[in-house]
């Protein structure tokens, strides 16, 4: 194979809770002893053992709309938060599914296929370290059940850059631009954060010890962060969630890494 083409098989569906297992001890160690500081005003709820697949807060909604058309309730629970000093509230940025296995996938293949979530839609490569720093390097992540990766011949980096990135772009498909999008979203996060934070809807705690934050999530629960700030600023929250919709359309997107590339 000289290129890769999801089969849809399932097989990155199912036991997801288990997939931290595959990534080594000491780099989820050191992930989560970084997010319990909380050093960037970011805590991780969850322990490593329990995340599964990562959902942001408009694919919590969508998904669960799906849900109910197919007659249960879904299963999250959050993930990654942040706190605010002024309403001592978690504040919800990230959610995992709460399964083993996927509820969407059936015999016949995911039935949210063009609902899925943007983890699902960049696997199996990752590339957001370039996205995010401008570093010429990718990786597979959690692609061991995949049997059709093993069939691949795997592109290495040669030449100039913007003609690297086009042959990822040939041989990974829309795998390799969907990393753009999930940058791009956790961009907009971020951007919905400061603003916020700027405008004192909230005040970001950081540092704040892990246990207090785990407490407080216990005692209170937690809202998303969207829904928390379109109380008071549902222009914002509006544009933003435009800004999401845009980063879908994969055109745009191959468009405006070229460009960017190419400056």
């Amino acid at each position: 194979m000289d290129h890769f083409e999801c089969k849809k098989c399932g097989a990155c569906c199912k036991n997801i809770r288990a997939r931290y297992g595959k990534i080594e001890p000491k780099e989820i160690e050191e992930h989560f002893e970084e997010q319990c500081k909380g050093k960037n005003g970011i805590y991780q709820l969850l322990e490593p053992s329990e995340v599964t697949i990562p959902l942001f807060e408009w694919e919590v909604e969508a998904l669960s709309k799906e849900a109910k058309k197919r007659g249960f309730e879904l299963k999250v629970k959050p993930y990654l938060a942040i706190y605010d000093i002024m309403e001592d509230q978690i504040l919800s940025i990230r959610w995992i599914l709460d399964y083993d296995d996927c509820p969407f996938y059936t015999d016949e293949g995911c039935s949210v296929y063009s609902k899925r979530p943007l983890v699902c839609r960049f696997f199996p490569i990752d590339l957001r370290d370039f996205t995010r720093t401008g570093e010429l390097n990718y990786t597979l992540k959690n692609h061991m059940d995949c049997k059709h990766i093993s069939k691949l011949k795997f592109p290495g980096f040669s030449g100039k850059r913007i003609d690297t990135l086009r042959f990822l772009d040939k041989f990974w498909g829309d795998s390799f631009v969907y990393n753009f999008s999930l940058t791009y979203a956790e961009e907009l996060i971020i951007e919905a954060i400061g603003l916020a934070n700027q405008n004192w809807f909230i005040r970001l705690g950081f540092d704040q010890d892990y246990w207090f934050i785990k407490n407080r999530f216990n005692e209170k629960g937690s809202i998303g962060l969207f829904e928390f700030l379109a109380k008071g600023d549902e222009a914002t929250i509006d544009r933003l969630r435009k800004k999401i919709e845009d980063s879908m359309d994969l055109d745009a997107i191959r468009k405006l890494w070229t460009s960017e590339i190419t400056k």
